[in-house]
């Protein structure tokens, strides 16, 4: 069965909305079954964001096997919501992180100050508490998922440390100590957190990075996987008519020559050049 992986949304609902939608097309138009995997960042910085939850939710109960991976910000969303001897730390901490277009998009008028911070935790729990679902899918996100010949997570992993050891924490955020190593994990690992230089994926030695800035750059990208095998990679973006093109992207390919035949290397299909078509949304 085809896997499409999604890199981090972070409120473009627009973009997202079109990407779903083309997954939609092509398994109707093949009658193949798919299913997609959402490597988390979700929310924040982007002003969509109770949309885009929203277009998450409806494809975890439309397409079976369908997954959710927990990302920093929404464990930010979980920690202001679990700890409340710390609330107003939490809350700062997750405005500060992008969670101010959150807030903007569930009607919740973010705080300028301290003291209109403690006003806005009550407002915000209750906001929050209008939508169980979005914070019951937060909570069951998985951290990791090993799935056609690849391992999925958010952030990354820590080198030298086994898949079932690896925290919490770091499948959330790691940066350098994943990103710099070269470490092989037995199968190519596909992950989000961290925009791409190139702001297109990129193909490293053991592993796929798939945040190519949707909110910044008006690019979202997904990975689509298929007998343990990189078929392609799709990317929905922002045309200057402001309408949303969908199709193929040649990836960044920074893999070594002399790793390409090692057995665990990323194997994939020969990609072509973009083939992209334009539609109003």
């Amino acid at each position: 069965m085809k896997i499409y992986a999604i890199g981090d949304v972070h409120g473009r609902a627009d973009l997202l909305d079109a990407l779903l939608a083309h997954f939609r097309n092509g398994s109707s138009s093949t009658s193949k079954p798919y299913r997609v995997i959402f490597l988390g960042d979700i929310i924040d910085r982007g002003l969509r964001s109770l949309e885009a939850m929203d277009l998450v939710i409806k494809t975890l109960r439309d397409v079976p096997g369908s997954k959710l991976l927990r990302g920093n910000h929404e464990d930010f969303v979980l920690q202001f919501i679990d700890n409340p001897f710390n609330r107003d730390y939490d809350l700062m901490n997750w405005m500060c992180n992008g969670g101010v277009a959150t807030a903007l998009s569930y009607g919740v008028t973010p705080a300028t100050d301290w003291h209109g911070l403690k006003q806005m935790i009550p407002e915000m729990l209750a906001a929050l508490e209008a939508y169980p679902s979005h914070v019951a899918a937060m909570r069951n996100a998985d951290h990791l998922i090993v799935d056609q010949g690849h391992v999925f997570v958010h952030a990354g992993l820590r080198p030298e440390v086994s898949l079932k050891r690896q925290s919490l924490h770091d499948m959330m955020t790691i940066r350098s100590d994943f990103l710099e190593s070269n470490y092989d994990f037995g199968l190519p690992v596909v992950h989000g957190h961290t925009v791409t230089s190139s702001r297109r994926p990129e193909i490293h030695n053991y592993r796929i990075a798939l945040d190519t800035g949707a909110e910044e750059t008006g690019h979202l990208t997904a990975v689509v996987i298929e007998d343990d095998t990189v078929q392609s990679f799709i990317r929905t973006s922002v045309s200057l008519s402001e309408a949303i093109e969908i199709g193929d992207v040649v990836p960044e390919d920074l893999r070594s020559n002399e790793l390409l035949e090692e057995p665990s290397a990323i194997h994939l299909m020969k990609l072509h050049g973009p083939k992209s078509s334009a539609c109003s949304f």
